[in-house]
């Protein structure tokens, strides 16, 4: 796994993100303006990756929570994991075409 998407994940899904940030597309917002075009490419890749893999739902929650070190369990706000890494997809691709 990437060491921008454990960046990602650890550095704006900590443990305080949620004191840090008002909603979790805040997080992603943040990364993205402090980030380079190509560490934002690279994570929209591992993302793009991770769903293109046959993992299962628990394999995404323990590379999410254990192995990248993320505090934000997505299922809280009604998504799978598929649907969270999709959505962080989106938002990143989205405000870079923009």
């Amino acid at each position: 796994m990437n060491d921008k998407l454990r960046q990602f994940a650890g550095g704006y899904f900590h443990e305080d993100y949620d004191a840090e940030f008002s909603t979790v597309d805040e997080a992603i917002d943040r990364f993205r303006e402090e980030s380079s075009s190509d560490s934002i490419d690279v994570v929209v890749r591992e993302l793009s990756s991770l769903l293109d893999s046959p993992l299962t739902e628990e394999d995404l929650d323990d590379l999410w929570i254990n192995q990248l070190h993320a505090n934000y369990d997505p299922r809280e706000d009604g998504m799978t994991y598929r649907e969270w890494f999709a959505h962080v997809r989106d938002l990143l691709t989205q405000a870079k075409a923009e």
